[in-house]
């Protein structure tokens, strides 16, 4: 049987094992020019519809000028046989049918008007890819859908609900018992630092400075030292927020218990919190009771699978590199697309071209289970006041600790009366009031407010001549001395 030689053309021994052609060795002829048919007389196996001919017969000698081939576009579908249309095994077409080297034959997409007939059976009564999505680039990836809010059963108490989700005002606060005796009375008292401490505590002050000079240390003279301390009022309310909405997952079968009545509101829901978990923001999601039904997934139709949409259900999308047309321009250059190989589309890596694809709203399961799903947002909002009656700034007093002298938690707090400094007692009636106030579509959980009375000493000083004064404030002992007398690092000491 004839074997092919490397260059693709097929052997024919010669008789006596001589060659035609000069040089040629062990009866092989050297291949042809290009772009000529070797010149031996003898048959090309029959090929049905290649040359118009005598069937079976070599073109006539001369007919084709030295480097063409005979006219291109005797197949259907591009200027190579289809799979399968080979003549037998061991013999082979004629020089020019098979693709430019370097590019193996690639698989062609269908015509963009076909669809495997399994997927048009499943396609059957739904929506079919239009022109326009046939031949259009790549799509996104398949993503789950919601079913039809008109499909959705009416409950009592969730009417209108889609599912998108909605809050639902809470009821009314119920009314405060009366406040406890005393509530809020106490007693402050701060430990007055001696002079030796105050110069310690400015020289830490300057020790942090390289540009500030030691001696006002030592030299200055502390004349008065005046406790005022600082009261920093903190209120904390923690609120929840509750929303509903329609809901769904893929059903594999659980045990869905039916309805045992009409489902709660959802302010009727139970949902706990550990006392640890208190005065913090928190997300609780859970299945409002009696709201959960079992159907057959609205996108395949309990087929299990759905029309890809990256492709439209074709198994091939567009080429992105050169847009459907199989060639690039490059340099002014006409170049075969090296990324789809000259057919102008890709097979499409969601679906690996069957047009099908495992449905992601029932995750291939056929059904899915609805529900209501209640949806809990808390959130701890917090207010700080400070009363201060001195010029040492209020956010210096933020920023330190006291004495704590008051605290109280409820799920609703009271607002101070009778404390000794009456601004406290005010600016918590106004806090109080405010969080009460506030957050209408929020319901109060849980409040507690707090009062740290922050120790803040007035240091009045004599120094060369001059008199003037600094702060000392917080548990920790810091310094306010903006004025600080030796700021240059050129003193002499």
């Amino acid at each position: 049987m004839a074997q092919p030689t490397p260059g693709g053309y097929p052997s024919y021994p010669q008789p006596g094992g001589h060659s035609p052609y000069p040089g040629g060795q062990g009866g092989y002829p050297y291949p042809p020019q290009t772009g000529q048919y070797p010149p031996q007389p003898g048959q090309y196996p029959a090929q049905p519809g290649y040359y118009p001919g005598n069937q079976g017969q070599y073109p006539p000698q001369g007919q084709y000028s030295q480097g063409q081939y005979p006219p291109q576009g005797p197949y259907p579908q591009g200027p190579y046989p289809p799979q399968g249309h080979y003549p037998q095994q061991g013999q082979y077409p004629p020089q020019g049918a098979y693709p430019p080297q370097g590019a193996p034959p690639q698989e062609s997409a269908p015509p963009m008007d076909f669809l495997k007939p399994e997927t048009a059976a499943k396609l059957e009564g739904r929506a079919s890819p239009t022109p326009d999505e046939e031949l259009a680039e790549e799509g996104s990836d398949p993503s789950p859908t919601a079913p039809p809010i008109d499909s959705m059963d009416k409950l009592p108490g969730y009417e209108g609900l889609d599912f998108t989700g909605g809050g639902a005002p809470p009821p009314p606060p119920a009314a405060l018992p009366p406040p406890p005796e005393n509530y809020g009375q106490v007693n402050v008292q701060h430990e007055v630092p001696s002079t030796e401490r105050i110069r310690e505590i400015v020289a830490g002050y300057v020790a942090e400075h390289c540009c500030f000079g030691k001696g006002p240390i030592e030299d200055m003279k502390i004349i008065t030292v005046t406790p005022t301390p600082a009261m920093k009022y903190t209120l904390e309310t923690m609120t929840e927020t509750r929303i509903t909405r329609w809901n769904y997952v893929p059903w594999r079968g659980e045990t869905v218990p039916p309805p045992s009545g009409p489902p709660p509101g959802p302010w009727d829901v139970l949902i706990t919190l550990e006392p640890s978990q208190w005065f913090q923001n928190l997300n609780s999601v859970a299945e409002v009771p009696n709201t959960q039904t079992v159907r057959v997934c609205h996108d395949c139709r309990g087929l299990r699978e759905t029309r890809c949409t990256r492709c439209h259900g074709r198994g091939y999308t567009r080429c992105s590199s050169c847009h459907g047309r199989g060639s690039r321009t490059i340099h002014n250059d006409r170049r075969r697309c090296t990324w789809c190989h000259g057919r102008g589309s890709r097979r499409c890596i969601t679906c690996h071209t069957e047009g099908m694809v495992p449905c992601p709203t029932c995750d291939a399961q056929g059904n899915i289970r609805c529900f209501v799903e209640l949806t809990v947002k808390w959130q701890n909002h917090k207010d700080i006041k400070v009363v201060e009656r001195t010029d040492l700034p209020d956010n210096l007093i933020r920023s330190v600790s006291g004495q704590e002298v008051f605290r109280a938690e409820e799920q609703r707090v009271h607002p101070i009366v009778g404390f000794p400094d009456r601004l406290v007692s005010e600016s918590s009636s106004e806090l109080v009031q405010k969080h009460g106030q506030q957050w209408p579509q929020e319901r109060i959980f849980r409040q507690r407010h707090s009062v740290q009375s922050v120790p803040v000493f007035c240091v009045t000083y004599h120094y060369n001549g001059k008199q003037d004064d600094f702060f000392i404030y917080g548990n920790s002992q810091k310094i306010h001395f903006p004025d600080y007398p030796k700021q240059c690092c050129c003193v002499v000491m």
